[in-house]
């Protein structure tokens, strides 16, 4: 769950990004500040010392850039970082990141769509699915694709949180409920 704090830290990264002197895509802004997040799930000292009370704030600036550098981070993300460092917030980075990205797509008029059938889709019948979707709601799509064989057939398109269940399986479902719902 995404917290005041993360929300806050994401709308000031996200005011920062849309200003055009910023230099940088927001589009890949969020994407890089989640491999950023990735690098220190992977190198737990590199987390310890950047959350750390007992580390110098020197030393955590260091390891900051040089993690930037490696990464090739612009400097309005490292600048960003410092503060988040400076202001013991590491612990946030993922939440502010989920945070970042909801505004992003938002201000980029993006909807992300998570889709599990059956069985692969075809790529035609992804795309028709991309389209009818992007028709919908009168957003560009972003979908993700997942299968689940206790769905039988059909799929279910989860956006936000709202899920539009066209499975076998929920319609073998509601039918039960229906059936069980005449009995009484």
């Amino acid at each position: 769950m995404i917290d005041v704090v993360s929300k806050r830290y994401a709308k000031a990264l996200a005011a920062a990004v849309a200003q055009p002197e910023a230099g940088v895509n927001a589009a890949d802004v969020a994407r890089q500040l989640r491999s950023f997040d990735e690098v220190l799930a992977a190198v737990p000292e590199a987390r310890i010392v950047l959350t750390s009370p007992a580390i110098a704030v020197g030393r955590k600036r260091a390891v900051v850039r040089r993690l930037s550098d490696q990464l090739g981070l612009p400097p309005l993300l490292r600048n960003f970082l410092q503060v988040v460092v400076d202001r013991n917030r590491v612990q946030k980075l993922a939440n502010i990141v989920e945070s970042l990205e909801e505004i992003l797509d938002e201000q980029l008029g993006i909807v992300r769509v998570s889709i599990t059938s059956a069985k692969p889709l075809t790529e035609g019948l992804s795309k028709k699915l991309e389209e009818g979707l992007s028709r919908i709601t009168g957003k560009n799509v972003q979908t993700s694709f997942d299968t689940d064989p206790d769905l039988l057939g059909g799929v279910v398109a989860q956006i936000g949180g709202t899920v539009f269940d066209g499975s076998v399986r929920g319609q073998l479902d509601a039918m039960k409920q229906r059936l069980a719902a005449a009995e009484v």
